[in-house]
């Protein structure tokens, strides 16, 4: 990981989670298009498909982000308290929601001005594990708005584009 500038560098990856490291080039690659695309509002970042966790879903309908036909709804359920009422998510399907959520996605990360763009902490790993169907790939990155009130996770596609979104401040507290 010497190829990588120290904040796309993850921390210690904790023993119980699955994270899969990706080539230094693929990793600075999928970090600069990310902030192009932020910083331009390219929504060409965006998969035709995406999967918008609860946390990543309640903060992009404050930044615009509507429920419109044909958006497929999901239900996630806290694994800590699975008597908990379910959280709604949503899966992006096609062109025209993944622009919608592209300007969503573009508004929750600028909502506090500048943002930065870095590698899971170990901590960060270790919040998000529980509420991941699918082992940490890299290019997964936390874009962190700079007031903090967003931790947004992105995790990109090995075509190079977002595949999946979450919110990190939104995850039920730790017991």
């Amino acid at each position: 990981m010497e190829g990588r500038s120290p904040d796309l560098r993850p921390g210690a990856i904790p023993a119980r989670v699955r994270y899969v490291v990706a080539d230094d080039a693929v990793v600075n690659e999928a970090a600069q298009r990310l902030r192009s695309a932020i910083e331009n509002r390219d929504p060409s970042v965006v998969g035709d498909i995406v999967f918008v966790n609860p946390g990543a879903w309640s903060a992009l309908q404050d930044h615009g982000a509507e429920k419109s036909e044909g958006l497929a709804v999901m239900e996630i359920r806290d694994p800590g308290n699975p008597s908990a009422k379910g959280r709604e998510g949503v899966l992006v399907q096609g062109a025209e929601q993944a622009q919608a959520i592209a300007e969503a996605f573009f508004n929750t990360a600028t909502a506090g001005g500048n943002f930065a763009i870095t590698a899971f902490s170990t901590q960060q790993m270790t919040r998000w594990w529980p509420y991941t169907s699918f082992d940490i790939e890299e290019p997964t990155f936390v874009v962190t708005t700079e007031d903090g009130r967003y931790e947004l996770v992105v995790g990109f596609s090995s075509k190079g584009q977002i595949v999946v979104l979450d919110e990190l401040n939104a995850l039920p507290k730790e017991r």
